[in-house]
Formats: C-alpha cells, structure tokens, sequence
C-alpha cells in the first residue's frame, strides 16, 4: 500500500509539474498574441490616420481650388462687363493680372 501510496504521490506531482508547464506555456502564448493585435491596431490605426490625411489634403486643395476659380471667373466676368475694360488689349492685361492673382493665392 505504501508503495501504490508513493506511486500516485510521484504521478499527482508530475501531473502538476505538467500543469504548470501548460499554465506557462499558456501565458507566453497569451503574452504574444496580445503583443500582436497590439501591432495590428497600431499598424491598422496608422494606415487609417495617413489615409485621412491624404483624404483632408485632397479636400482642402480641391475647396482651394474651387474658391480660385470661382475667385477668378467673378473678376474676369466683372472686369469684361465693366466699361473701363473695352479694348482686347486691356482685357488680355487684366487676364494676365488675374492669372498673376490666381498663381499668388495657390502659393499662400
């Protein structure tokens, strides 16, 4: 009985040695894949903010550009209706000075 006693003691012992093993094993596991959805929501969330940036530039040049435009066509469209400008010549001056306008606000 002695022998059968310290038998199952030594089996009940590896099986916790075993235990151990696996809860550590476990751990480590669990350790990295939480460092990898780490990364992937970092990564993830970089891409998005570059995305969005790029997204907000695009939109940013494109009011630019409308408000260029229209800032543009309105003074083309006042400077020809107006009768200081009646000559071919003045008008292609004053589109000259518009373009020059148009190329100062796109630089600010």
């Amino acid at each position: 009985m002695k022998a059968f006693t310290k038998n199952f003691q030594d089996k009940e012992k590896k099986l916790e040695e075993f235990n151990e093993e696996i809860e550590d094993i476990t751990t480590i596991a669990q350790d990295k894949f939480a460092h990898e959805l780490e990364n992937i929501a970092y990564d993830n969330a970089q891409k998005f903010r570059n995305l969005l940036a790029k997204e907000l530039h695009y939109i940013f040049n494109d009011i630019h550009s409308q408000n260029v435009t229209l800032l543009k066509s309105s003074l083309i469209k006042h400077a020809i209706s107006s009768s200081f400008i009646n000559r071919k010549g003045e008008t292609a001056l004053m589109r000259s000075l518009l373009n020059v306008v148009e190329h100062t606000i796109k630089n600010l």
